[in-house]
């Protein structure tokens, strides 16, 4: 009789000690090679966004278009009516899904569920009359003032207009924006942190900035798409000063940087 060969209980345990092992080791790199597929999908979207902005750019007279809008007559969809910048898009994009950022966790529970789906991405703002330290963006708030022509814009592909934002203020059946008021644009929330406000009637509103390990997906005004870290933005503090220095930041319009 031929003699049965068999695992002893103590090399089951190495090779489960083994595979646990390989687990630990390997966990890790799959969770990061998804959040790289994530990140190399929101850069594609925002790509196709700012294409977006740039044939509307040839269309309505070398202008950007504003974060919001109220112009033009009738209900939501007529020829003439757009509510928030998404919407102003809307004709170029052709696919809302790009407006959603993969790595999005903020739930649209909002007091209207017909909001529709999430705007993850937002425009840096401008606003006349307004500290040129906190507006120093380019699109307009308001329909009564016209976001800057691209040839106001001193340095475009230096100079960022499209970021991710996400909130629970911001889906399509909305404006789908927030204003990017802050002395200091390296502290603005980013994920995890976030500022809490007051949302259908209670606290549970949420803002943030998108966040990937620490790098931050932005769009230029010429039309490109890149990742920077918040260091990369600006000196550590916007302030008088550093304006009149003519220190870079990113997110400035100033003609002064043509030069």
């Amino acid at each position: 009789m031929s003699k049965r060969n068999a695992f002893t209980l103590i090399e089951l345990l190495v090779v489960i000690a083994i595979i646990a092992i390989l687990a630990a080791i390997l966990f890790p790199v799959f969770a990061q090679a998804k959040v790289a597929a994530k990140r190399t999908n929101i850069i594609s979207n925002m790509k196709q966004i700012q294409t977006a902005s740039q044939i509307y750019l040839a269309d309505y007279d070398d202008v950007y278009h504003r974060i919001r809008n109220f112009y033009g007559t009738g209900n939501y969809g007529d020829p003439n009516w757009a509510f928030g910048a998404h919407h102003a898009l809307d004709p170029y994009m052709k696919n809302r899904d790009i407006m959603k950022s993969s790595l999005d966790p903020i739930e649209r529970n909002d007091c209207d569920p017909s909001h529709g789906g999430a705007v993850s991405f937002a425009w840096t703002h401008y606003q006349s009359g307004y500290d040129q330290l906190q507006t120093y963006g380019i699109h307009a708030y308001y329909s009564n003032q016209n976001s800057f022509a691209a040839t106001a814009v001193g340095a475009p592909a230096q100079t960022i207009n499209l970021y991710e934002l996400w909130t629970t203020h911001s889906y399509w059946e909305s404006y789908g924006y927030w204003r990017w008021n802050t002395h200091d644009i390296r502290t603005f929330p980013a994920y995890p942190q976030a500022f809490s406000f007051s949302w259908c009637g209670s606290g549970d509103g949420r803002l943030t900035m998108g966040n990937s390990e620490g790098n931050f997906i932005y769009g230029f005004a010429d039309g490109h798409v890149k990742t920077l870290r918040r260091t990369q933005i600006a000196p550590q503090v916007w302030n008088q000063a550093a304006y009149d220095n003519r220190e870079r930041n990113l997110i400035h319009y100033d003609e002064q940087f043509k030069n």
